[in-house]
């Protein structure tokens, strides 16, 4: 048996109309996927200095003391690492970090 073509009867949907709208939701929907991951397409925000000026003080005090150990040939690098971390952790576990409230004076 051979099929009859229907061609009285086509929607909306089957014609120009439907491709158009189609279009547009599909222009829509990779907008709101582009805005969504905008972060991992633009760059990084510049850093800014450190907000808080008893921070940059510490850091300047603490790694400095650890880049004269290093420049003295008092540390290996190893050790290097260790002491630039915790002099890095000391600073903001006693000034605060940028980012976050500072904590209470002991």
């Amino acid at each position: 048996m051979a099929r009859k073509s229907d061609t009285g009867s086509s929607s909306a949907i089957d014609g120009r109309t439907g491709r158009i709208v189609a279009a547009i939701i599909l222009a829509i929907g990779i907008g709101v996927l582009a805005y969504l991951g905008r972060e991992s397409f633009l760059p990084p925000p510049i850093e800014e200095e450190v907000a808080l000026p008893e921070l940059a003080a510490c850091f300047e005090r603490r790694l400095g003391a650890v880049e004269t150990m290093r420049s003295e040939n008092l540390l290996n690098d190893a050790q290097y690492e260790m002491f630039k971390s915790r002099a890095e952790a000391f600073c903001i576990y006693r000034h605060g970090d940028a980012d976050s409230v500072p904590p209470a004076s002991q």
